[in-house]
């Protein structure tokens, strides 16, 4: 979902780049400047992405049953330690 939804908001902020100029001349004379007006938007955007990122996680762990069927089976469990022993972090000492 997170990909999705990141590829979708960079999109929107590339549109938004594009056309902010024309919302200032829609506004007239009391628009914002066209960096605050994009800042704004872009502002109301990344919520929005985050919401729905919330809403879509929440939706797949809250339907999504890791424990029985094949689904357990082709899930990689996270193991305890974080380092491979080639990734291992230097010693302090």
């Amino acid at each position: 979902h997170l990909d999705r939804r990141w590829s979708q908001h960079l999109a929107f902020l590339a549109d938004l780049r594009e056309g902010i100029h024309l919302q200032g001349l829609a506004r007239g004379p009391t628009a914002l400047s066209p960096s605050d007006e994009f800042h704004r938007e872009a502002t109301r955007a990344i919520r929005t992405f985050t919401d729905d990122v919330e809403r879509d996680t929440h939706v797949t762990f809250s339907t999504t049953n890791l424990e029985d069927g094949d689904l357990a089976t082709t899930i990689k469990r996270p193991t305890i330690t974080m380092f491979t022993p080639a990734e291992s972090p230097p010693r302090r000492g």
